[in-house]
């Protein structure tokens, strides 16, 4: 607990009826109020209190220390005392009064909390955790004390009582409508081990308890991937790769797990052991989580084809099987088969797609776009790209690839249209967008346009082909003209 939550939890204390000297607890009180000690101890804590308006710090904690010495049982002289000797730099003294105090107030769990929160400050964590604990046990029916909860749990952690933590959090985590930043301690603490403390192993029971409270196949494969993590980092290799693959029973080529095996494999001394999973994928009983897994190592080796081909094979297999791939699985396939230009491959790909998934518009575009690159299928580019706009009228890549096949068409006016309404709509400058622009402002003769919109497409993404050499015949065909 820091020194200011320690503060603003002594002052709440203050503020609920502890601010002034009272007599009506048990214990019996130590000083009678009608004799002079009461009077004596009132007398002190009244003067610590004009010295701390004085900004005398030093007197008020003389005082108030003098006051709780007087009357024990009085809660604000020794919340005001051990403050003061917190400030000071005086820890373990203050240790000294809290744990007198919460035998002088057993019953009182604010009492109990204070003296957790001064423990804490003082590195006792296991001292503090037991007092967080019986601030708890006194309140047993108030389940919105998530602070002492939270404090009781991180205490046992840096005792290196983990059993214990984390059993006291499985018990928190059971209690329904939990406040998100309660509900992810579990989370937060295995990642704390992971990324602070360097210590992974710390966090891997942590991790055990987040695979008990998921609730959904996505959010159980998102922790097998993350035990996968954990048990990477901890040198246990084997059984790292074996979480990942179980991520997949959760959620078949559940993309996190499939690029930390690809990444695992990439780094493996040679390829054998990628080359026999991959011929595997003929006989796998999960053909499509295996292909992807083998398809990333291959693309992180730069071997594109050998990319392709598995998830081909992965495809073929499920088919065998019975199963349809997920859209997602066919864009990767018919993304990379386009990229390596084997476009007839990527288009029987797409087309079988659209067969059985018949509104994926994300497969409908890529396939309209492809063909309108490469200037062919015009007529049926647009149909498949009119189709996808009737799903997202306003997505403007889906706009972009129709005024692409407008332009091809020859229909510059109707494609510069669709284009700048593309332009409008991206989330920012697109060098794609503003490139296709020019190309359609040259060929309706507003070469000055055109250039102005390369130049701004080469300031975004010096990368795009043949844009130096269209400004610089452009800018050329200016010059002689003038």
């Amino acid at each position: 607990m820091t020194a200011a939550r320690l503060t603003a939890l002594a002052f709440a204390m203050l503020s609920v009826g502890c601010a002034s000297i009272t007599h009506n607890m048990e214990p019996p009180l130590s000083v009678n109020p009608d004799d002079g000690g009461f009077s004596s101890a009132l007398a002190q804590y009244t003067s610590g209190l004009l010295y701390e308006a004085d900004g005398n710090s030093t007197a008020a904690l003389a005082a108030h220390t003098a006051a709780h010495r007087l009357d024990p049982y009085a809660t604000a002289p020794f919340v005001r005392a051990t403050l003061g000797m917190i400030e000071t730099g005086q820890t373990n003294a203050a240790l000294i009064m809290a744990r007198e105090s919460a035998e002088y107030h057993k019953e009182r769990p604010e009492v109990w909390a204070l003296y957790g929160g001064i423990a804490e400050q003082a590195n006792h964590n296991l001292e503090a955790a037991r007092a967080f604990a019986r601030c708890l046990t006194l309140q047993p029916d108030d389940h919105d004390n998530w602070e002492v909860r939270l404090a009781e749990i991180r205490n046992l952690f840096m005792a290196g009582k983990d059993y214990r933590a984390v059993e006291r959090l499985r018990q928190m985590t059971a209690i329904t409508n939990l406040p998100s930043q309660i509900s992810s301690a579990p989370l937060q603490w295995a990642r704390h081990f992971i990324i602070k403390e360097r210590q992974p192993r710390r966090s891997l029971p942590l991790i055990d308890l987040m695979m008990e409270q998921a609730k959904t196949a996505e959010e159980r494969a998102a922790t097998w991937t993350f035990r996968g993590d954990a048990l990477m980092l901890t040198g246990k290799t084997n059984q790292a790769c074996r979480s990942y693959w179980a991520a997949f029973d959760e959620q078949p080529a559940h993309n996190p797990a499939v690029r930390r095996l690809g990444t695992y494999l990439v780094n493996r001394p040679n390829t054998g052991e990628l080359t026999k999973l991959t011929d595997s994928i003929a006989k796998s009983r999960t053909p499509l989580s295996t292909a992807m897994v083998c398809s990333a190592a291959w693309n992180g080796l730069q071997e594109s084809d050998k990319a392709a081909d598995a998830l081909l094979q992965g495809r073929q297999r499920a088919l065998q099987r019975g199963d349809t791939p997920p859209v997602f699985y066919d864009l990767t396939l018919g993304a990379i088969l386009d990229e390596i230009d084997r476009d007839d491959e990527a288009a029987s790909v797409f087309l079988a797609a659209l067969a059985v998934h018949t509104n994926a518009h994300v497969i409908m575009n890529h396939l309209a776009y492809m063909w309108a690159v490469n200037n062919t299928n015009l007529q049926e580019a647009q149909m498949w790209s009119e189709k996808s706009l009737t799903h997202e009228p306003h997505n403007y890549a889906y706009i972009d690839t129709l005024g692409w096949i407008y332009y091809r068409q020859g229909r510059f006016h109707d494609a510069l249209n669709q284009l700048l309404m593309s332009a409008r709509l991206s989330p920012q400058p697109d060098s794609v967008i503003f490139d296709h622009i020019g190309d359609t402002l040259n060929a309706l003769g507003r070469r000055a346009e055109a250039i102005s919109f390369w130049r701004q497409a080469l300031s975004i993404d010096q990368s795009v082909p043949d844009l130096e050499e269209k400004l610089k015949k452009a800018i050329g065909l200016i010059l002689e003209e003038q």
